[in-house]
């Protein structure tokens, strides 16, 4: 059955209804228009705009003339425009006596499966409908109905592969979504999902084939691009993510996570402005979003104004006072203005709040340095390498107090140089601060030769950079005497 969508037509890439294109007169067809926007009252756009909708039987998404498959839609759909009869779900045209309010879903569905006509369909949404209440129980029964009456219902396979999802039975969701992908090749939400999956488990190269598979069927789904970006990003692909960010804030301007994630990814590029504007912009459309916050005030810890730094990070916390990385970065804001007692209470905050923040460590034992405090930043350093034993920084620094430090009954060779030699295989053997600690370890130990040698290998890693004092170290090795450190600078992390 043809159908003939509205015209008012909100996005001109909406082609033009054929009632309109076939009229001779350009009089009429302005008349027909104004018909049409005039029957959409205030009164009912109010009632529409904003509610979530279910599918009736039959329900024919539209844009122009042209049919829009149905799984190409995700149910339940919000209505973003009314235009008289019809409604706008963000990707198409339904009519409104097509679809039902989510809140009299469940009614409807329920009804309509006591006439016994399209028994599997009507499960199948009801089962969605039992899912948006978090009655998964029920959902998987109506499902599970669904394939026993049609086995190979690939919208039925889809659906419940998402609810093993929520429940992290993640092999029955794979399975559900290759049952999905088997008997509906051209299905995009079972490529999306089990991508997701993929992502999750670290299996990157599977998630980009099903999400390339997914966005080639259907480049219009706003949550593919933006999937695809995550998975961009955590493979270290910042370029190509911030496209896909971009390609799914185009498809969906209000996405807050969006703009969220593209300002991370800018900011990891060094694009410090841009990340500021878009942090801005997923503020303003999620007031409450933490994240933006805290990631707005390390950007502008990076441009140097820690002042506005520590404002976004105190209304990160407010908005969720457990937020530990936010008390961490307002600690290194705090440091940078030398208010060391402010710094402190933050990583403490930041490690009650989350115990496994070896940063929050890291960064109070070089306060704690700083002040003398010499065993409570030893302290630090053992449960920061304990909570993270990847840590670099953590190594290096307790490394360079065992080796370096001023107060003689804290050195210790050996331990510095089986500390700063990890430091060195977690960083490649690449970072010459790293190679200059293990340096002044193997000196401390009294090895000088190996001192030496790893000294000249960080000179010749660092070039130019005056900041690290290279050249002098390797004269006093080469003297066989050992280096001595204050610690007043330390190795930072956020």
């Amino acid at each position: 059955m043809l159908r003939i969508a509205p015209v008012a037509e909100l996005d001109p890439r909406i082609e033009t209804p054929m009632i309109i294109r076939s009229c001779k007169s350009g009089f009429f067809a302005l008349m027909i228009v104004a018909t049409w926007a005039n029957s959409a009252h205030t009164d009912d756009i109010d009632v529409w705009v904003g509610q979530r909708i279910m599918p009736r039987l039959n329900c024919q998404p539209m844009i122009g003339n042209r049919p829009v498959p149905n799984h190409f839609l995700e149910m339940p759909a919000e209505v973003l425009q009314v235009n008289g009869h019809w409604l706008w779900i963000g990707r198409a045209w339904v009519r409104k006596s097509d679809v039902v309010p989510l809140d009299s879903a469940l009614a409807y569905y329920s009804a309509a499966l006591t006439t016994g006509f399209a028994r599997s369909t009507m499960l199948k949404c009801r089962g969605v409908v039992w899912k948006t209440r978090g009655d998964l129980d029920k959902a998987l029964t109506d499902l599970n109905e669904a394939i026993r009456l049609q086995p190979d219902y690939a919208g039925a396979y889809c659906i419940r592969g998402t609810i093993w999802s929520v429940r992290q039975d993640l092999d029955r969701a794979l399975a559900d979504y290759a049952q999905a992908i088997r008997f509906d090749p051209s299905l995009p939400a079972a490529y999306q999902n089990r991508g997701a999956i993929w992502s999750s488990r670290g299996e990157f190269d599977r998630a980009l084939e099903d999400l390339n598979k997914a966005i080639q069927l259907d480049p219009g789904r706003n949550r593919t691009w933006f999937l695809r970006g995550a998975v961009r990003e955590m493979t270290g692909d910042f370029d190509n993510a911030a496209i896909d960010y971009t390609e799914a804030i185009r498809l969906v301007p209000a996405d807050a996570a969006a703009w969220l994630c593209r300002g991370i990814v800018r900011g990891h590029k060094g694009e410090l402005q841009s990340a500021l504007a878009d942090f801005t912009e997923a503020i303003r459309l999620d007031p409450n979003n933490h994240m933006a916050y805290s990631n707005r005030g390390v950007s502008w810890c990076d441009l140097g104004d820690f002042e506005k730094a520590i404002l976004d990070f105190d209304a990160a916390i407010r908005i969720y006072p457990r937020h530990a990385h936010a008390y961490c970065c307002r600690g290194n804001a705090h440091f940078e203005l030398g208010q060391n007692d402010k710094a402190v209470a933050d990583y403490t905050m930041a490690i009650e709040f989350d115990l496994k923040t070896s940063v929050a460590h890291n960064n109070r034992a070089g306060i704690r340095m700083m002040t003398g405090d010499v065993a409570g930043a030893l302290e630090d350093l053992e449960q920061a390498v304990l909570i993270e034993p990847h840590d670099e920084s953590a190594h290096c620094n307790r490394a360079r107090v065992w080796a370096t430090t001023t107060h003689d009954s804290f050195r210790d060779g050996k331990r510095a140089v089986e500390s700063a030699t990890k430091a060195c295989e977690l960083t490649d053997w690449k970072n010459p601060e790293t190679l200059a600690v293990l340096a002044a370890a193997h000196a401390e130990a009294g090895n000088f030769e190996a001192a030496v040698k790893w000294q000249a290998r960080a000179i010749e890693l660092a070039a130019d950079d005056e900041s690290l004092e290279l050249p002098s170290r390797l004269d006093l090795y080469k003297s066989g005497k050992p280096y001595r450190d204050d610690l007043k600078n330390w190795n930072r992390e956020r």
